[in-house]
């Protein structure tokens, strides 16, 4: 409510610079409900990436840290009247920089419609529900960062952040998958056979 009430709409870019954290989730959501078009930007990037992927993506809004007190906001999700433009499955819901066959970072968009569709595939396959808990790994520049996020949350799941640098801290890290009893996470091939290997993963 509080994008749509700055005249942020459908098909309008919005760039969040924000890493992992509950307030990347919460922002990440508001977009999607403004019906903005949701642009993930690593912030860790080196600043001329940074800097190109700013000036190339057209962004109506930049926001660069947590969004503040939310209280007097409406609770109830937005509808196409409250929204700027109404929004469709057409419509596109991020855009992605990757970097191209040249080096040089790339914006794809993806719309509503084949998202939609991936999630009910994820939840399918997955079967994934109201007990799982996913941790959030990837950056939130990868498109896999969606999945862990808007696709855990639309089964009914929890997604669980780490603390910053947590991923690097094998001892926490096992801590926080038996604590917070992870179901799933995301990993390559490679990380996935080392952190099998670490003592007391098992447990």
């Amino acid at each position: 409510h509080r994008l749509i009430s700055a005249g942020i709409g459908t098909e309008d870019r919005v760039a969040v610079l924000l890493d992992k954290s509950p307030e990347l989730v919460i922002t990440a959501l508001g977009v999607a409900k403004s019906g903005a078009v949701y642009l993930p930007v690593d912030p860790t990037y080196p600043p001329e990436r940074l800097e190109f992927i700013l000036a190339d993506c057209d962004a109506k809004l930049v926001i660069r840290e947590p969004v503040g007190d939310l209280d007097g906001q409406p609770s109830s999700d937005p509808t196409d009247a409250d929204r700027i433009r109404p929004l469709t499955p057409n419509n596109t819901a991020y855009l992605i920089y990757t970097s191209g066959t040249t080096g040089t970072p790339k914006g794809v968009p993806v719309p509503h419609r084949p998202i939609a569709e991936y999630f009910v595939w994820f939840k399918g396959d997955y079967n994934v529900g109201a007990g799982d808990r996913m941790l959030q790994v990837a950056s939130p520049s990868f498109d896999i960062s969606l999945a862990e996020v808007f696709g855990t949350l639309a089964c009914g799941a929890r997604v669980v952040v780490h603390k910053p640098g947590g991923l690097a801290d094998i001892g926490y890290l096992t801590e926080l998958l038996r604590n917070e009893g992870i179901t799933a996470m995301h990993f390559v091939p490679s990380l996935l056979g080392l952190f099998l290997s670490l003592p007391g993963v098992n447990q």
